[in-house]
């Protein structure tokens, strides 16, 4: 009898260790899962702060600031703020006011509905073809 009670003691304890294992197995999984949830939500953040801030190429800016963000104790803005000053080809240049794609200076008070009326009545070929690159550019 005294060996019965002794192998399921023995089962019990074998069990409890197989549970203790699965045990830390999920919680393992857990921690690993929340991380990649972490650095996830960290890739969106910088994502976005950077196409917020005017990226040419968002993925690569991402990588070039996470390598920021990885040796520096700064966090997202101010590191989209470095980055912009230390590597302005990753963002667009702002156009200043009054500029054009053409590089023809562009009208001033002027609409489309003005241009379209100045073309009409003289018949001018450069205001007709101004009123096509005014009309072309809001199409």
């Amino acid at each position: 009898m005294d060996e019965m009670v002794i192998d399921e003691v023995a089962m019990d304890d074998a069990g409890a260790t197989d549970d203790a294992d699965r045990v830390a197995e999920l919680e393992a999984a857990a921690a690993a899962a929340n991380e990649r949830a972490l650095c996830a939500e960290r890739q969106r953040e910088m994502e976005v702060a950077l196409a917020q801030a005017g990226a040419i190429d968002v993925e690569s800016a991402a990588l070039v600031l996470g390598m920021l963000l990885r040796t520096t104790d700064l966090d997202v803005r101010q590191g989209v703020s470095r980055l912009k000053q230390e590597k302005a080809w990753l963002f667009r240049q702002a156009q200043p006011a009054g500029a054009s794609a053409t590089g023809a200076p562009a009208m001033e008070g002027g609409g489309l509905l003005e241009a379209a009326d100045r073309a009409s009545r003289s018949g001018d070929r450069r205001s007709v073809l101004e009123y096509l690159r005014m009309r072309r550019g809001r199409a």
